[in-house]
């Protein structure tokens, strides 16, 4: 992924004001890759859209069902979760953390009893993308409003 990133950031000419980056999560179920890899090549983008002068949303790694069946993919996602708070907040202003993890977990539904997760549990539902979107909004929406103050609404 960061090469791909890389060549998209220098063959455009768009400037991105905010950069949302999901990833990890098909990784940890790679038993075999390392933490460290995980994470250097998530933070790896995130350093590159910074070279861009471009912020970044961090989106914490979510629970699955794979959590019950799979302890050390608990252990994993936290470590790696855990890791990625710390380097946020490192960055400052440059970055910021959409908390899915702990804002849609799983098993969790919404106020008409909706499952957040599909029938799987593997994958969001539509109700759980529709979540996952309102907790990376409320991230997002002030670092625009910050940003471009022309959007903020007149009274």
């Amino acid at each position: 992924m960061p090469r791909r990133l890389q060549r998209h950031l220098q063959e455009t000419s768009v400037h991105y004001d905010v950069a949302i980056i999901n990833g990890g999560t098909n990784d940890l179920g790679r038993l075999h890759t390392p933490i460290e890899d995980i994470f250097n090549d998530l933070m790896k983008m995130h350093e590159m859209l910074h070279n861009f002068n471009t912020r970044t949303v961090i989106y914490t790694v979510p629970q699955t069902k794979v959590d019950k069946l799979c302890p050390p993919i608990v252990e994993k996602r936290n470590e790696l979760n855990s890791k990625m708070r710390e380097q946020c907040a490192g960055w400052g202003r440059m970055c910021a953390m959409a908390e899915v993890e702990s804002l849609v977990p799983y098993g969790s539904t919404d106020k008409n009893g909706k499952s957040y997760y599909d029938y799987g549990g593997y994958h969001f539902s539509k109700t759980g993308y529709r979540r996952v979107a309102e907790v990376i909004f409320d991230v997002v929406k002030p670092i625009l409003l910050r940003e471009m103050p022309w959007l903020k609404p007149t009274s």
